[in-house]
């Protein structure tokens, strides 16, 4: 079995294994964009980063595109860093009551 069906088995199996806020949880969301990268031929890396506010937690996610990019800002981490920034929408919004983290 090749890397990405081991991968997609994975993700497939654990699709409600983890509450939100589980360290676990967020891996999950970045193995999600690491496969995805790989996939459209970049570095198989994603991160997620966590925005978290008095009330709200945001997820933005985000996948390595250095090949398809433009240089050093399509790292996985800068690019999710940036979507803070640039106040793209995030990919998933959760009051911080639910995140057990907090």
């Amino acid at each position: 079995m090749d890397i990405e069906t081991s991968i997609e088995k994975y993700l497939d199996k654990t699709k409600t294994s983890y509450d939100i806020g589980q360290p676990e949880y967020y891996g999950r969301i970045a193995l999600e964009q690491a496969l995805a990268a790989h996939n459209s031929g970049n570095y198989g890396i994603g991160a997620v980063a966590i925005n978290v506010t008095t009330d709200l937690v945001s997820e933005f996610p985000a996948r390595n595109a250095m090949f398809e990019g433009v240089g050093v800002v399509d790292h996985a981490e800068t690019r999710a860093l940036l979507d803070i920034r640039k106040g793209i929408d995030p990919s998933s919004q959760y009051g911080t009551d639910t995140n057990p983290l907090r």
